[in-house]
């Protein structure tokens, strides 16, 4: 499949209970794949068209190479300020917001809140994955499948 950027996601049901990662891809099902290669379902159809009319030698499918090494680039973390203001435009509200209430079709959404006292966090619905951080130290993954979790948190 082809995942670019933020594009990647998960599939499941409206409450987030059946959460599971999912591939992109535009080639569900079809006769030729991602590469241009025939699949199954393309000598499927071929065989059938052969009953009715005059099929055509069919190119071999492209050979596949390595990339090799891929040289991976720090570009900055989510909790640097110059990150953040690259990122969009700040919005203030009593509870968090969707992405789709903040006209956000994808990337990163970062939330954050200044706590003075210990206290319980609970984590509604999350319908891919959530990060939480205290002080700049992560202290909990939260993935689709985990929503309505609940974190004692203290601050300092």
């Amino acid at each position: 499949g082809s995942n670019f950027g933020h594009t990647s996601g998960a599939k499941g049901n409206k409450d987030a209970t059946n959460f599971v990662p999912h591939t992109t891809s535009y080639d569900y099902d079809a006769p030729l794949n991602e590469a241009g290669d025939t699949t199954l379902k393309y000598w499927d159809i071929r065989a059938v068209n052969s009953k009715y009319g005059p099929v055509y030698e069919v190119p071999k499918n492209s050979t596949k190479k390595s990339y090799g090494k891929v040289e991976m680039v720090y570009w900055g973390s989510i909790l640097n300020e110059s990150f953040i203001n690259q990122c969009g435009s700040e919005t203030y509200n009593v509870q968090p917001l969707s992405m789709e209430e903040n006209k956000q079709t994808n990337g990163v959404i970062v939330y954050s809140k200044m706590i003075e006292s210990a206290g319980i966090l609970t984590v509604g619905k999350v319908r891919d994955r959530a990060y939480l951080l205290l002080d700049n130290k992560l202290v909990l993954t939260i993935k689709g499948k985990d929503s309505n979790v609940s974190v004692g948190l203290t601050p300092g």
